[in-house]
């Protein structure tokens, strides 16, 4: 019990867990904590990774929709939009590949830096069960386009066609759990 009430007023620790039996955890997430049972079969569904087509609407397993578009896409009827960003690709990029992110993954920044996603995620202050299920999106040959739904990479290419990654229906800071 000394354990439940030293994470719970710990603030230095804004994000844990505590396996209480049988893989239910006490899930502290900044200043909301809950009893939730964890199980990787969850995360394993994420980690397998997906070609994306042009042109076609996802689902993200954070529950908010994207997808790739070209040029000939009319966005009639799609709804509010997020986020939306606009990559420069050629041929030999596609086809474009969605995998579970890892926290290393780098974004470039427009100052040419780079951030990894573990630091897009602090920044931010996504929960860690968002952390945990997130997606990347990278080209064919490995570079990372985007952390869908939290941030994307400046390529400043305007040689090859234009893509748009369109990202609607965000809640990612758990504003269901307070």
């Amino acid at each position: 019990m000394s354990e439940i009430l030293n994470l719970l007023h710990n603030s230095r620790k804004p994000q844990a867990k505590i396996n209480l039996i049988n893989n239910t955890y006490l899930v502290k997430n900044y200043n909301v904590f809950r009893i939730e049972c964890i199980s990787d079969k969850n995360i394993d569904e994420v980690s397998k990774p997906f070609k994306l087509l042009i042109n076609k609407w996802y689902k993200s397993v954070n529950g908010f929709s994207f997808g790739i578009f070209d040029d000939k896409f009319k966005f009639e009827n799609v709804g509010s939009i997020d986020r939306q960003s606009t990559f420069y690709l050629s041929d030999k990029q596609l086809p474009l590949v969605v995998r579970q992110t890892n926290k290393n993954d780098k974004i470039t920044l427009k100052s040419g830096g780079h951030q990894s996603a573990k630091r897009i995620f602090i920044n931010k202050k996504i929960l860690s069960i968002f952390r945990k299920r997130a997606q990347t999106l990278l080209t064919s040959d490995g570079k990372v386009l985007s952390i869908i739904g939290y941030s994307e990479s400046t390529i400043l290419n305007y040689s090859d066609k234009r893509y748009t990654l369109v990202v609607k229906g965000i809640n990612l800071k758990g504003e269901e759990h307070e």
